[in-house]
């Protein structure tokens, strides 16, 4: 029976991890190896694996944002440049673009008046001058390009109105693309 209490109090004892000659011929490296292992949990670890993931996904989004920025910058000027209301005037500064207006008026006898731009239509007030004659009329034109409308406005000028087709004294609206044809008929109409 002494036996067996001897071996009770052996078995029971606490032993200690390492033994001072087992730490002697250890290697470093394992033996931080082996304190890390139960240092770190498990919600460590997946904690780290996350934020590494985390970390990857943010980069990635950043890029992702960085090339539709560029794309988008790209686009608009692409559909700046293709826009039927784009003209090299407005590029330029102020004076020039009433340098450019009034060349435009000599030459076509065109003088745009006013301009209002409404957020959805561009509305112009327009006077044709003709040989012997003049017309006042705005033309209101769609900011997405699909019509052009057409309102007389006669101020008491008897003489264009006899000068005018019938259909000339009443509002109308067009598409776009026959805005050149309109120009064409009312300078033919002013300057008979």
């Amino acid at each position: 029976m002494a036996k067996a209490k001897q071996a009770k109090a052996t078995k029971s004892s606490p032993r200690p991890i390492f033994a001072e000659d087992a730490l002697s011929q250890t290697d470093p490296s394992s033996l931080v190896d082996l304190i890390n292992q139960y240092v770190h949990t498990n919600a460590d670890v997946i904690h780290a694996k996350y934020k590494e993931f985390a970390e990857e996904q943010m980069a990635a989004d950043h890029k992702l944002i960085r090339e539709l920025q560029e794309e988008n910058a790209r686009l608009a000027e692409d559909l700046e440049s293709r826009s039927q209301f784009n003209s090299p005037v407005k590029k330029q500064n102020n004076e020039d673009v009433f340098y450019s207006l009034d060349i435009l008026e000599i030459m076509s006898g065109l003088k745009v008046t006013d301009f209002n731009d409404n957020g959805k239509e561009l509305v112009y007030e327009i006077k044709s001058v003709g040989k012997e004659s003049e017309i006042h009329y705005k033309l209101i034109l769609a900011k997405d390009g699909s019509e052009v409308t057409y309102i007389p406005i006669f101020d008491g000028n008897e003489e264009a109105m006899k000068l005018l087709p019938e259909y000339f004294l009443d509002s109308f609206s067009f598409d776009f693309k026959n805005l050149p044809l309109f120009y064409n008929k009312v300078n033919k109409y002013i300057n008979k």
